[in-house]
């Protein structure tokens, strides 16, 4: 059996270790060392970056309402491992208990941060919009025609939406440019070969 995940741990620059979650689809095995350099190195600092108010998400908001040596000692409490899930990234500590949103990481409410106005992630940010704004549209088509749709999965589009929106907010990507975006095909990725042939 192949391993779908590999963990790796690096030594932050404060002497802490810290496992970081590799997606083994994402990432070949070869690449690990480029990908730690190139993609998670700058971002193994994650506690200042989001004292220093570089980083947004539920847990910086409960972060901004404590004393700076409180925030400090809760934040290297509660951030283990880092992982890097394309639009943003994600705290969950693999080694303590398994992912409650099966690495649906950007609908985790808690748990997933990303980095203002990191403008390396913006194509996948409007591509991953498009699809999510397209999808809404058509269950609100089916809604019309009164088609049975589960709200659980209507709850999560919206939640999924905003998610998107707001990190798209911080790169002056409004809605109005998400509509003109998805019009144009944008939800459909370069490297997407299209309907499979039989």
């Amino acid at each position: 059996m192949l391993a779908r995940f590999h963990v790796v741990t690096v030594l932050h620059p404060g002497g802490e270790r810290l496992p970081i979650l590799l997606d083994a689809d994402r990432q070949p095995i070869p690449w690990i060392n480029a990908y730690l350099i190139k993609r998670l190195r700058p971002r193994l600092s994650v506690v200042e970056d989001i004292l220093g108010g570089h980083i947004n998400g539920a847990l910086t908001k409960i972060v901004k309402v404590l004393p700076l040596e409180v925030a400090q000692t809760f934040l290297k409490a509660r951030i283990h491992a880092v992982h890097d899930v394309g639009p943003g990234m994600c705290i969950h500590d693999f080694q303590m208990a398994p992912c409650p949103r099966h690495l649906q990481c950007t609908v985790n409410r808690d748990e997933y941060i990303w980095l203002k106005r990191d403008t390396s992630r913006l194509d996948e940010l409007k591509r991953q919009a498009a699809v999510v704004y397209v999808n809404l549209q058509n269950v609100q088509m089916q809604m019309h025609g009164e088609a049975l749709v589960e709200p659980d999965w209507l709850r999560h589009l919206h939640f999924r939406y905003a998610q998107l929106m707001a990190q798209l907010a911080t790169l002056d990507f409004k809605e109005r440019d998400l509509v003109r975006y998805a019009g144009e095909g944008g939800c459909n990725d370069k490297s997407d070969p299209g309907e499979l042939e039989n």
